[in-house]
C-alpha cells in the first residue's frame, strides 16, 4: 500500500489523468494505484473540510478515513466523475458534522489551527465558505474548488470538468457572485481578488500514515467501529444534490454580487425568479462563529429597526427597509435573500439608507442613500440612488439628486416615491417647502409650504398618485392639499372640519383617496390618540363618499395607525399599541367590515405594516428589526421558525446545566434543551417585567388591571414555570427580584421608597427595606442584598433589614461630575458576586475621551474601591453577570463580552447581529458556557471550555 502512495506522489502513473478515468478505473477495474491517485489528489481538500467541520483533529482524521471508505462504495454510482472534488467536499462535510454531532460540545478539543504562520481569522472564513459552498449547485460548486482549490487554468479546469470554455466562464463567473452575495449576507464580505486567497491549496499535505490508513480501509482493511459508523452516512447523488441546491437558488434567485472581479461584470443574472417553494418547517440556519447552539430564529430577523415594509413579486417576496441597508426575504420561508447597503469604501455619514420604495409593478425597488461631501472644503452633498429589478436580481440604474444652489441647507434626501417611479420627494425641506425630483435626480419643483413650519412637518403624511403627477399631503389643519407635481402649485384642499388624518393611501388607479383620523380623548394628551374613522374621498373632486367609524379602541391606549388600498378596492387598516394590533378591512361596495381581528404583540411597537397584493398576509416589522407574518384573516401567526418575537431579556441555566429558560420582552418565558436548541415548554401572559427564580421553578410577573389608576393597577403574581399554574397574588407590586434561596421576593413599584418582601411560599409580606430601588443582586450566600437607588449603592442583611454598607458612585469615580449638571450618567446595569463582595457596574455615556464610550467597573461591594476598568468606543448592555465561581464576568452589548474577574482582561468576545445584539447574558453553573439572549429574540449558547 506504501508503495502505491509513493508511485502516484511520483507521478509513475503514466500521466496525469482526469477524475472520470481514475474513478472508471477504480470502480470498474479495482485499480488500487488510481484510488490512492484520488487520495492523493483529494486528500487535502478533504481533510482541511474535515477538520473545520468537526473542529477536532482527532475526529477530523476519522471523518477523512470514512470518506474515502464511502468513495470507495459508491464510485460506480457517482453519476458525474468528472465533478468529483465537488461530491468529496459534499460527502467530507456531512461526515464531519455528524462526527461531531455525536460527540457532545463538551468533549470537543479546541478549533483546529492549520499553520501559525497564517490569520486565526483565516480558519473562521473557511469556516463560513464550508458551509456557503455545500449549499451551491454542483455546476457553481465544481468550477470554484477545480480553479481555486485545484490551482487549475480556466482551459485546464473546463477540460478537467468535460464542459466547453464558454459554459465554464459563464458557470464559474455566476458561482462567485452567488458566493460572494451569501458571504455578504453572512457579514462575511470578499474583496475583489480574495476568492484566491480563502479557497487557495491547503498548505499541508496529509500525513502519509494517515492517507496509507485511509486507502487501506477504504480497500477492505478493517476499520474501527466509529469510523465504520460515520461512512455509513448517506452521501447524497451529486444529481440529488444539485436538485435540492437548485431549488435553493431558485428561492435566492435575488442574490446579486457586490465587488465582482472586472472579468465578471458582465455576468448575466444568475436565475430569473419563479415560483417560491411552498411553506415547510424551514432548515436550520448556520451559527455564528464559536456558537454551540442557537434558541430561536433567526428567521425575518434583521440588525437594525424596520422603517419600512412592501410586498413584492406578487407577494412571495417581502421588502424591508432600515437605516443600514435594504432587505429582500423569502416571504414563505422568512429566508434573507439579498441585503443592499452602501459601499463600505464610501464617505458616507452614519446611516447608509436613508429611504426605500417598492413601484406599483411590484418588482421595482428605489433605494435613496444619504449625501455625501462632493470633495473635501465644499459646502455640497451629492445624494445617491439606484432602481433595482428584483425580478432579475440585479441593478436596473443609478442616479444622483441635483441640488439646488439656492438651498440652505444643501444636505437633502427624497424619500417619497412615485409609484411609477417618475418623480420623488422630500418631505421635511426647509421652510415648510417639499422638494420634488424626477426619475434621473433632476429638480422639478418646490411646494412652498406644503407641509408648514413646525417642528413635526416631516411626520405628515403624504402620497403620490399612480402617475406621479399629483401630490397629496395631510396636514395639522385637519385638511388634505392636492399640489400639482411637474408646476408646485396648489390644486385643491379639502377634509375641513373632519379630525386630522394620521395616514392616507391613493387607490392603483388613482380614483379613490382613504385617510385614518386619530381622535384625542377628551382631556386627553395629545400624544394619546385612537383611531376615529376610515374616509373614503374623491381625489379629483375632493368629495367625501364615505366615513366608517372605528369604534371599541381603548380610549386611554395610544395607537400607531397604517392603512392601504388593496388591488379590488377593499381597504385595509390597522391599529397597533406596544401590546397589540387591530386588523380591519372595509368591503368597497358596500363598506362592509369583513375582517376584523386582534393579535398580540407584547413587545417593540410597529414602525411598518404590508399586506400582500391578494390580502391574505399581513407583515409587522417593529423598531428592533424583527418582522412577524400574520393571516390577514383569522389573525394566526405565520411567521417562520419558533422562538420569542422580541427581545430576550433573561438568560439562565438551570440548575443543572441540562436546559436554558430565558424571558423575552413578548411576555413569554420559554424553556430550551441546552444541547439542541429544542423548545421545551412556553409560557405565557406574563406581563411587562417578568422575572425569574434562581432555580427557574417560579416565575414572578406584574398582573395589569384595567380601569384602576396607578399602583393599584398592578399585582404581582407568582406561577410555577413547568404548568404555568398561579400560586398566589400580591398587589401593588410592579416589578420582581428573587432572593438566591427562593424563600423570598423582594418587590417594588416606581415611586416607592421602599421595597416590600415576600414570602415566596405564601405570597405575603415579612418585611420592608427603606431604599428606593430594586436589589441589583444577592451575594453571601443570599444573605445580602446590593441595592442601587440611582444615588448610592448599599448592602442590606437579607434576615434583618439592617443596612450594612453604603457608598456613592460618584465619589468611587464611576461617575463624572461634569456631566452631571442634566443628571447624574446611566449605570446601565449590575451585578453582585456570589460571595457578595464584588459589583461590577456598567456605565453609559462616561464621555471623558474621544475614544471612550462607556466603562465597565469592578468595584469592591462594601467600599465601593475601584478594582480594575475597562473603557470602549462602543455601548456596555443592558446585562451584566459573574460565573458561578468569580472567576469570569461577562457583558451584553454590540457583542457579548467575557473578562477576567481578576484583571480584566478580555477573553471572548460573541456576537450576534444587530444593535444591542446581545441584551442578556448567563454562565452555565459549571463556568464551561455562556447564554446570550439577542434583541433579534434568539439566544445562543457559547462555549467557554477553552478560555
Amino acid at each position: 500500500m506504501t508503495r502505491l502512495l509513493a508511485a502516484a506522489r511520483a507521478g509513475r502513473l503514466t500521466r496525469p489523468e482526469a477524475d472520470r478515468a481514475l474513478v472508471e478505473r477504480f470502480a470498474h477495474r479495482s485499480d488500487q494505484a488510481a484510488f490512492a491517485e484520488l487520495v492523493r489528489r483529494h486528500g487535502p481538500m478533504v481533510l482541511g473540510v474535515c477538520r473545520r467541520a468537526a473542529r477536532d483533529p482527532h475526529l477530523a482524521e476519522d471523518a477523512f478515513q470514512a470518506t474515502f471508505i464511502v468513495l470507495a462504495r459508491k464510485a460506480g454510482a457517482i453519476r458525474n466523475p468528472d465533478g468529483l472534488a465537488s461530491w468529496l467536499f459534499g460527502v467530507a462535510r456531512r461526515v464531519a458534522l455528524t462526527a461531531r454531532r455525536r460527540h457532545r460540545p463538551a468533549e470537543l478539543g479546541p478549533p483546529f489551527s492549520r499553520s501559525r504562520n497564517e490569520p486565526g481569522d483565516r480558519d473562521e472564513l473557511l469556516g463560513v465558505l464550508d458551509e456557503e459552498l455545500a449549499k451551491l449547485p454542483d455546476r457553481y460548486r465544481a468550477p470554484l474548488l477545480a480553479c481555486y482549490l485545484d490551482g487549475r487554468t480556466r482551459d485546464e479546469a473546463a477540460r478537467h470538468l468535460g464542459w466547453s470554455l464558454g459554459t465554464f466562464r459563464r458557470r464559474l463567473d455566476a458561482a462567485r457572485v452567488l458566493l460572494r452575495a451569501r458571504m455578504t449576507a453572512r457579514g462575511a464580505t470578499l474583496a475583489a481578488g480574495m476568492f484566491a486567497v480563502a479557497l487557495a491549496p491547503p498548505a499541508f499535505a496529509v500525513p502519509t500514515p494517515l492517507a496509507r490508513t485511509a486507502v487501506e480501509q477504504a480497500l477492505g482493511g478493517s476499520a474501527p467501529a466509529r469510523v465504520v459508523g460515520l461512512a455509513a452516512v448517506t452521501a447524497p447523488p451529486v444529481a440529488r444534490w444539485a436538485a435540492v441546491a437548485t431549488a435553493l437558488v431558485v428561492t435566492c434567485g435575488l442574490a446579486i454580487g457586490f465587488g465582482i472581479p472586472p472579468d465578471s461584470r458582465t455576468v448575466a443574472p444568475l436565475v430569473r425568479v419563479g415560483p417560491l417553494a411552498p411553506r415547510a418547517d424551514p432548515p436550520v440556519d448556520p451559527l455564528p462563529p464559536k456558537a454551540v447552539v442557537r434558541m430561536g430564529s433567526p428567521r425575518l430577523r434583521f440588525e437594525t429597526g424596520v422603517r419600512s415594509l412592501d410586498f413584492a413579486l406578487g407577494g412571495k417576496a417581502l421588502v424591508s427597509g432600515h437605516a443600514t441597508g435594504v432587505c429582500v426575504w423569502d416571504a414563505g420561508t422568512g429566508r434573507r435573500l439579498r441585503t443592499i447597503a452602501r459601499n463600505e469604501n464610501e464617505d458616507l455619514p452614519s446611516t447608509s439608507v436613508s429611504a426605500a420604495g417598492l413601484g406599483r409593478d411590484g418588482r421595482s425597488l428605489f433605494v435613496q442613500a444619504p449625501g455625501v461631501a462632493e470633495a473635501p472644503g465644499k459646502n455640497g452633498f451629492e445624494c445617491r440612488g439606484s432602481v433595482w429589478d428584483l425580478q432579475r436580481g440585479e441593478e436596473a440604474r443609478a442616479y444622483t439628486v441635483t441640488q439646488d444652489p439656492n438651498r440652505k441647507p444643501p444636505f437633502a434626501t427624497p424619500h417619497l416615491f412615485a409609484p411609477d417611479g417618475s418623480r420623488m420627494a422630500e418631505m421635511n425641506g426647509p421652510a415648510g417647502a417639499v422638494w420634488v425630483w424626477d426619475k434621473d435626480g433632476k429638480p422639478v419643483c418646490r411646494l412652498d409650504g406644503a407641509v408648514g413650519d413646525h417642528p413635526d412637518r416631516w411626520r405628515e403624511p403624504a402620497a403620490f398618485s399612480p402617475d406621479g403627477k399629483t401630490l397629496f399631503v395631510a396636514l395639522l389643519d385637519h385638511t388634505v392639499t392636492a399640489w400639482d407635481a411637474t408646476t408646485g402649485k396648489q390644486v385643491r384642499t379639502f377634509g375641513t372640519g373632519k379630525p386630522r388624518p394620521h395616514v392616507l393611501a391613493v387607490s392603483a388607479d388613482g380614483k379613490t383617496l382613504v385617510t385614518l383620523s386619530g381622535a384625542v380623548p377628551k382631556g386627553g394628551q395629545k400624544w394619546q390618540r385612537v383611531p376615529e374613522a376610515v374616509r373614503v374621498w374623491d381625489p379629483a373632486k375632493g368629495e367625501l363618499l364615505a366615513e366608517w367609524a372605528w369604534e371599541k379602541a381603548d380610549p386611554d391606549g395610544h395607537y400607531e395607525l397604517f392603512l392601504g388600498v388593496l388591488p379590488d378596492g377593499d381597504v385595509w387598516a390597522v391599529a397597533a399599541s406596544p401590546v397589540d394590533l387591530t386588523f380591519r378591512r372595509w368591503s368597497k361596495g358596500t363598506g362592509r367590515v369583513v375582517r376584523d381581528w386582534t393579535a398580540a404583540l407584547a413587545g417593540a411597537g410597529p414602525a411598518a405594516v404590508a399586506v400582500t397584493p391578494d390580502g391574505s398576509r399581513l407583515a409587522v416589522g417593529s423598531g428592533n428589526g424583527v418582522i412577524r407574518l400574520f393571516d390577514a384573516a383569522t389573525g394566526k401567526d405565520l411567521t417562520p421558525g419558533g422562538g420569542h418575537r422580541d427581545q430576550v431579556r433573561t438568560v439562565r441555566f438551570t440548575p443543572d446545566g441540562k436546559q436554558l429558560v430565558t424571558v423575552g420582552s413578548d411576555a413569554t418565558a420559554r424553556t430550551w434543551d441546552a444541547a439542541t436548541g429544542k423548545e421545551v415548554r412556553v409560557l405565557d401572559k406574563l406581563g411587562p417585567f417578568p422575572a425569574l427564580c434562581p432555580d427557574t421553578a417560579l416565575v414572578f410577573a406584574a398582573w395589569h388591571a384595567p380601569g384602576r389608576p396607578g399602583k393599584d393597577a398592578w399585582t404581582l403574581t407568582c406561577r410555577d414555570a413547568v404548568t404555568g399554574r398561579e400560586r398566589w397574588r400580591h398587589p401593588g407590586i410592579l416589578i420582581a427580584a428573587p432572593s438566591p434561596d427562593g424563600k423570598t421576593v423582594w418587590g417594588f413599584h416606581p415611586g416607592d421608597k421602599e421595597v416590600t418582601v415576600i414570602d415566596t411560599a405564601t405570597g405575603k409580606a415579612v418585611g420592608t427595606v427603606p431604599v428606593a430601588g430594586l436589589p441589583v443582586g444577592f451575594g453571601d450566600g443570599g444573605r445580602l442584598a446590593v441595592c442601587f437607588d440611582g444615588k448610592e449603592f448599599s448592602g442590606w442583611d437579607v434576615a434583618t433589614g439592617k443596612k450594612r454598607f453604603g457608598w456613592d458612585p460618584k465619589e468611587a469615580g464611576l461617575l463624572r461630575g461634569a456631566l452631571d449638571k442634566g443628571g447624574a450618567d446611566p449605570v446601565t446595569a449590575t451585578a453582585v458576586s456570589a460571595d457578595g463582595k464584588l459589583v461590577l457596574v456598567a456605565v453609559d455615556r462616561v464621555v471623558v475621551a474621544a475614544d471612550e464610550r462607556a466603562s465597565l467597573y469592578l468595584c469592591e461591594a462594601a467600599t465601593g474601591k475601584v478594582l480594575w476598568q475597562v473603557k470602549s468606543g462602543d455601548e456596555f448592555g443592558r446585562a451584566v453577570a459573574f460565573s458561578a465561581d468569580g472567576a469570569l464576568v461577562a457583558t451584553s452589548g454590540w457583542t457579548a463580552r467575557v473578562f477576567d474577574a481578576a484583571t480584566g482582561k478580555e477573553k471572548a468576545v460573541f456576537g450576534h447581529r444587530g444593535r444591542w445584539c446581545t441584551s442578556a447574558v448567563g454562565f452555565s453553573p459549571d463556568g464551561k458556557r455562556l447564554a446570550s439572549g439577542g434583541a433579534d429574540g434568539t439566544a445562543v449558547v457559547w462555549d467557554l471550555a477553552d478560555k
